[in-house]
């Protein structure tokens, strides 16, 4: 008897009888209760799978710049099932980006690259590699995988330069000066490809015509080539305050050469010798014979006079375009 009314005094029993004997409040209470489980099923149901949240956790380490930690997350979404070949892009991006510091993640972007590219054909996976490959001076392998994407229509600007760059290096001039155009001619204001034609258009002249002209009258005109260079110049130099040691080098020697055939070169060859000492460049640049005609000139003995500029100073410099930043 006592176990008996210990039940029936048991807190849910009574809420039970009362709930009985008052109806009304019975319907609110089921009401809350389907209410409360509703609004549990639907925060559920709009939370987004671990996977997803991890690679979006990628994404935003990435654009903090913290790559480390995206590499982290996108393995977690990874392992989580989030999408294979969307996972190996995003890490791919991530490794490229830490290959600015140390180049041996160049190796584990284009490993996570060839694999989307294996999974999912697409002409910007082989363009990341090639860009990855390009990075650590495997030219021909750079080429491979740049013109795979051009077969893939992966034609952009940046992939075209990126061509010219390397046919440049490879002294393909030809082939270097066919891509620059088509880089133009999809973006007529892409400056670091303007300048990179100027340089080009110097080795020609160097190449073609330089002793030419130095044989026949100091009157003569400014030859084609480095006119051409000129006009690329005008229409894409960088801010001189921002521009790295070795661009500021590549630019001063192209302006040095034109100062034969237009004396007031000199003052903008200087100027470009000046930045890439002040940011990093040796002193011993300014002895480069191609400055020879500056030396008379009161800025280049200042130049002389430098004192070395620390180790950190000096930028690295990479004429080359992510292809996947477009």
């Amino acid at each position: 008897m006592a176990q008996a009314l210990q039940r029936q005094l048991r807190p849910e029993r009574r809420l039970a009888r009362g709930l009985r004997r008052h109806p009304v409040w019975m319907g609110v209470v089921v009401a809350l209760l389907a209410g409360v489980l509703a609004l549990g099923a639907h925060h559920s149901a709009n939370q987004p799978p671990r996977s997803q949240a991890a690679y979006e956790q990628g994404w935003r380490a990435f654009r903090a710049k913290d790559y480390r930690q995206a590499v982290v997350h996108f393995n977690d979404a990874m392992t989580q099932g989030a999408s294979d070949v969307q996972c190996l892009d995003a890490r791919g991006r991530a490794f490229q980006r830490l290959g600015d510091t140390n180049a041996e993640f160049f190796g584990h972007a284009i490993a996570d690259y060839r694999e989307a590219l294996r999974r999912a054909p697409h002409g910007k996976y082989a363009a990341a590699i090639g860009y990855c490959a390009h990075r650590l001076q495997q030219p021909q392998t750079a080429k491979l995988y740049y013109e795979e994407a051009l077969k893939q229509g992966f034609a952009t600007p940046a992939l075209h330069h990126n061509l010219g760059c390397l046919y440049k290096a490879l002294e393909d001039f030809k082939e270097a000066e066919s891509h620059f155009e088509q880089a133009l001619a999809l973006d007529e204001h892409a400056a670091l490809t303007h300048c990179q034609m100027a340089d080009l258009l110097h080795a020609l002249y160097l190449r073609d015509e330089k002793g030419k002209e130095e044989a026949t009258d100091a009157t003569a005109p400014m030859p084609e080539s480095l006119r051409r260079a000129l006009n690329h110049l005008k229409r894409g130099l960088p801010d001189v305050k921002n521009a790295p040691a070795k661009q500021a080098e590549q630019l001063a020697r192209i302006f040095a050469l034109t100062v034969p055939f237009e004396s007031a070169q000199a003052e903008n060859a200087l100027t470009w010798l000046e930045r890439a000492v002040a940011s990093g460049s040796p002193v011993s640049v300014c002895r480069d014979p191609i400055f020879d005609l500056l030396a008379s000139h009161p800025r280049h003995a200042a130049l002389l006079l430098r004192p070395p500029s620390s180790p950190h100073a000096n930028v690295a410099w990479v004429p080359i375009l992510d292809p996947l930043d477009e």
